[in-house]
């Protein structure tokens, strides 16, 4: 099909649309409104099992696992202080170990100094002994407070944990400035993840845990997955709201009127909700960790389809002054290139579906529709909205006319340049291809140097709490980001 043959039929496709501009309208209206009304149903999650390509196999012996070793999550709160077993710490220790597992869901039994037991005794009459299983002496006096049989006792309990080859710099350090609250967890859904995190978070992170002496500070897969969570959370609305900002400055540079303005936002509003809307109708969970990027294209496209269709209209209303005439031809015109466009970034993002990773399928199907939805939100709204209003008079088409033939002045200089630049080219074509073909291969060389990197601590950046947090737990003694 010939492109002349191609603009007649958007030209049939315009008058179309003109001719039957109302029905066109509710119906834009009617489907924003079930798909907006479906944002309510919208679900972010940043499910990890999303990033990686499992089989059968390796599915069911992951379920394996947990059925003999049962959840290999915990909840860990690292535990500093002077001196650990300071009665007072010892007793927060305790308290800790209480509340979490009797408030954090799915909370199975807590590892911790109060509650580990040592093997006492010898030949047959070995026992499991806990050293505080009667008390902390002292209570919660200062060491220095405390009477000479308490202390002698507090040492007792004391060295028979240190005297542990095995808890001694794993679960207490030797120097006993640092020991660990480990609670474990049993099995639950992927959905349970964020209740875990968030039970243990408001328990880890209370007033009742806030002293001088001491400092607790959460981990595990629940705590500081839920933690990311929010932090991508608020990351992500505020660059979604940076990106409307600028598509709005740049719809007001580009077009500078009310209609060139608003239609395209109704546009990108309305397509980006009907698609993220109907999605959730059908179940579908959003990526929060890619969420931004179909957003954000959907944003940008329609600032650039929006320019290229109401330029060609505005072209086409300064020659004839017919706002409907107008409408129609600027649909013959730049319906073609828009939609050529929308073809070729459609079939990029399409190609993301046959990876076997779950994130990008998601990300590649949301965006292959929201750049198809905008530029029918564009390709009907912009058209119809415009065809409402009045013509030109003859005097100002002609006034349009002079206008027009002056841009078109100014429009060859710029021309006259482009032309100079390529016969500058021509001329040293030999040093261009030469040049090119450097910067090519060297280009190329640098695509091996590109590394993957999955690594959260080091993506986000030490300036945020949580991950200055990690970073702290995994420079000390007993540190560590994950236990295997």
């Amino acid at each position: 099909m010939t492109v002349n043959k191609i603009n007649g039929l958007f030209e049939r496709i315009g008058k179309f649309q003109i001719k039957y501009r109302w029905i066109f309208l509710v119906a834009i209206i009617l489907v924003s409104a079930v798909g907006l009304a479906g944002l309510h149903r919208l679900v972010l999650a940043n499910n990890e099992e999303n990033w990686s390509n499992m089989n059968a196999e390796q599915k069911a012996h992951k379920e394996l696992f947990k059925e003999i070793f049962g959840n290999q999550d915990i909840v860990a709160v690292f535990v500093e202080s002077e001196n650990v077993f300071e009665p007072e710490v010892i007793e927060a220790i305790e308290r800790l170990s209480t509340r979490l597992e009797k408030e954090v869901p799915f909370a199975d039994k807590v590892m911790s100094l109060t509650r580990v037991a040592i093997p006492t005794g010898e030949g047959f009459a070995v026992q499991a002994t806990n050293p505080f299983s009667d008390g902390i002496p002292g209570h919660s006096k200062r060491i220095a407070e405390m009477s000479e049989e308490e202390r002698k006792e507090l040492e007792e309990k004391k060295s028979l944990i240190m005297n542990r080859a095995s808890l001694v710099n794993n679960l207490v350090s030797d120097d006993a400035t640092e020991t660990w609250v480990i609670l474990s967890l049993l099995p639950f859904g992927e959905d349970d993840l964020q209740k875990v995190g968030r039970a243990a978070i408001a328990i880890v992170e209370s007033n009742e845990f806030e002293s001088d002496l001491y400092t607790f500070k959460g981990s595990g897969t629940p705590y500081t997955e839920t933690e990311q969570q929010d932090f991508i959370t608020k990351e992500t609305a505020i660059r979604i709201a940076a990106g409307f900002i600028v598509m709005i400055l740049c719809l007001i540079t580009f077009v500078r009127s009310l209609r060139g303005v608003v239609v395209p936002i109704l546009a990108t509003v309305g397509g980006i909700g009907a698609v993220l809307g109907f999605s959730s109708w059908a179940g579908v969970t959003a990526e929060l960790n890619l969420i931004t990027v179909p957003i954000l294209l959907g944003m940008a496209l329609s600032v650039g389809y929006a320019v290229h269709y109401i330029n060609g209209f505005r072209y086409e209303f300064r020659l004839s002054g017919k706002r409907k005439e107008a409408v129609i031809e600027a649909v013959k015109t730049t319906g073609w290139p828009i939609l050529f466009t929308v073809i070729t970034t459609m079939a990029s993002f399409v190609s993301f579906i046959g990876v076997g990773i779950g994130a990008l399928k998601w990300v590649g199907a949301t965006s292959s529709l929201i750049v198809f939805t905008v530029y029918v939100y564009v390709i009907v709204l912009l058209p119809i909205l415009y065809s409402f209003g009045k013509d030109k008079l003859q005097s100002e088409t002609e006034k349009e006319i002079v206008k027009e033939q002056k841009k078109q002045e100014r429009a060859k200089k710029i021309d006259r340049l482009y032309e100079k630049f390529g016969i500058a080219v021509l001329k040293h074509k030999v040093l261009v291809i030469v040049l090119g073909s450097i910067i090519t291969i060297v280009s190329f060389v640098g695509l091996f140097k590109i590394t993957v990197n999955m690594d959260y601590v080091s993506m986000i950046g030490s300036r945020v709490p949580f991950v200055k947090r990690i970073i702290t737990i995994m420079n000390a003694k007993l540190g560590t980001q994950h236990s295997y």
